[in-house]
C-alpha cells in the first residue's frame, strides 16, 4: 500500500469508517442483548417466578430520532406480593406508544422472576422473541460490516509501479532535469 494516491486513500478511509461503523454498532448490540439475555437466564436458576400485575403505567416523553419531536412512552407499574408483603417494580415496554397496541394495560398480569433473599430485586420476563431479535439484528450489522471491510480489502489491487517516481505519479515534474535558459 506505500502507492495510494489521495483518491484511494479517501475511498479506503469512508469503506473502513462505513464497514467498520457497522461491525461496531453490530458488536456492540450483539454483545449488549447477549449479556443481558444471558444475565437473566443466569438468574431465573436462583430466582423465584410468579406474576405480577400491572397497576399503573408512568408517561415519559422521549425524544425521537434526531431531537425531532417528543413521543409518548408508557412504562408499566407493576405490583407483586411476597410474603404477604406488596412490591412495586417499574417496568419497560419497548415501542408503547400511542399508536402501538401494546400500552400496557392496568390489571394485566406478566410473568416476574424475583430473588427470594431480596424481593426488591426482581424483573419482569421480556419476550424471547424479542430479546433474539435483538441478538439476531446485531449479528446481521457485526456480519455486513466485516464482509464490507473483507471484499474491499480483498479486492484490492496495488497500480504496478511502471517504475515512476513518488513525485511523477503524483504529477509533480521534477525540475531538477531541465536546464533554465536565461536570455541575455
Amino acid at each position: 500500500m506505500n502507492n495510494l494516491d489521495g483518491g484511494t486513500l479517501a475511498y479506503f478511509a469512508i469503506v473502513i469508517l462505513f464497514g467498520g461503523g457497522f461491525a461496531v454498532t453490530g458488536f456492540y448490540v450483539l454483545f449488549y442483548s447477549m449479556r443481558k439475555y444471558f444475565t437473566q437466564q443466569q438468574k431465573k436458576r436462583t430466582f423465584v417466578q410468579d406474576f405480577a400485575t400491572i397497576v399503573d403505567k408512568k408517561k415519559e416523553l422521549r425524544k425521537q430520532n434526531r431531537g425531532r419531536g417528543r413521543m409518548l412512552m408508557y412504562q408499566p407499574i407493576f405490583e407483586y406480593l411476597v410474603k404477604g408483603k406488596q412490591y412495586r417494580l417499574t417496568g419497560y415496554f419497548p415501542n408503547s406508544n400511542d399508536w402501538s397496541s401494546s400500552v400496557p394495560k392496568n390489571g394485566e398480569k406478566r410473568v416476574i422472576w424475583i430473588n427470594p433473599n431480596d424481593p426488591n430485586d426482581a424483573f419482569v420476563e421480556e419476550p424471547t422473541t424479542e430479546a433474539v431479535l435483538v441478538i439476531v439484528i446485531g449479528l446481521v450489522f457485526s456480519i455486513i460490516g466485516l464482509l464490507i471491510l473483507f471484499f474491499t480489502l480483498y479486492n484490492y489491487k496495488p497500480a504496478k509501479n511502471n517504475d515512476l517516481t513518488t513525485n511523477e505519479q503524483s504529477g509533480i515534474a521534477n525540475y531538477s532535469e531541465f536546464a533554465i535558459v536565461q536570455k541575455s
